[in-house]
Order: C-alpha cells, then structure tokens, then sequence
C-alpha cells in the first residue's frame, strides 16, 4: 500500500513540472523576463470532515515567467500549523500598468492555478482554484503583490482554503 502512495506521489509531483514547462511555451512568441519572490498567506482552512474551520498562517517562495500582460509562475507554501505543502503552477492576465505617482504605478491581475498539496500524513492530492489582486510596480526591478485565492482540494481533511497574501517580487 505504502508502495502505491510513492509511485502516486511521483507522478502528480512530475504533472506539475510538467506544466511549468508546458506553460512556459505560451511565453515563446514574446520578450519575456523573470521573477522570483516571497509570499506570506492568511489562509480560511474549511474542512472537508466538518470540523471547525479556522485561520492559518503561511509563507511561500515563488518563481516564474513575466511578458507582455502575462506570467506563468510556480508557488511553493507551507503551512506550519498544519504541515501543509502546497506546490502549484499558475497562470495570470494583467492589466497595464497604471501610473498612481511619479514613483509609483498599479497593475490588476486574474488567473488560475492547479497543483498538489500534502497534508501531514494523510496523501499528496489535487490542488486548484482561482486568484485575483492588485500589484504595486515601485520600480521596474521591484513590486508588491497583494491578492486573494481559493483553492479547492480533493483531500479527506481540507474541502477548501481561501484567503488573501502578499508578496514580494523582484524582476530580473
């Protein structure tokens, strides 16, 4: 039984590697560049069980593609209260940038995101869902992300997990 677990776990974790390349070709037509940055998450945890629900902190690392008004990333989480790893590829459209002041502009943003995630013992399962949010561009190099998300699960413990984050990027 453990042995199906392994030969599981291997295969959704390749799945998502495999979108991360798949996706980086919708980047192939255009110049493009990169970005890496830090995530920290308050996240609603609803339990699939009917437990009471509550709120849990995260932290998170993420990477990815950036052209035109798009971007393909990918965001690891993790979740100490509950042991919780998350690892998803994700997909944005964006806005043009808005010039607020002379130092400062703001860009909208909407995609999706699908991947896995691990809860403590129990198996690696789906993960998907949906993000939104605003970016604060304060200069070509460096901006603030903050944005909300819901990701439904396929895992006997969580339902669903909604919440609001904030990141900090750096493009290069």
């Amino acid at each position: 039984m453990m042995f199906k677990h392994y030969i599981r776990e291997i295969i959704m974790k390749k799945s998502v590697l495999t979108g991360i390349l798949l996706s980086s070709t919708l980047l192939m037509g255009s110049e493009y560049g990169m970005f890496a940055g830090i995530e920290g998450s308050s996240d609603r945890i609803n339990p699939d069980s009917g437990a009471k629900s509550g709120f849990e902190y995260g932290i998170g690392i993420r990477g990815g593609f950036v052209a035109d008004n798009h971007r393909v990333y990918g965001v690891y989480n993790y979740n100490d209260d509950l042991d919780m790893h998350t690892l998803v590829v994700a997909g944005d459209a964006m806005t043009e940038p808005y010039v607020l002041t002379d130092w400062l502009a703001g860009s909208f943003f909407i995609g999706a995101h699908a991947g896995i995630h691990d809860v403590g013992t129990l198996p690696t399962r789906p993960a998907y869902g949906v993000q939104g949010g605003m970016m604060l561009h304060f200069t070509p190099l460096v901006n603030l992300e903050i944005g909300a998300r819901y990701t439904a699960s396929s895992s006997s413990a969580i339902e669903n997990i909604e919440g609001g984050y904030v990141g900090l990027n750096v493009n290069f």
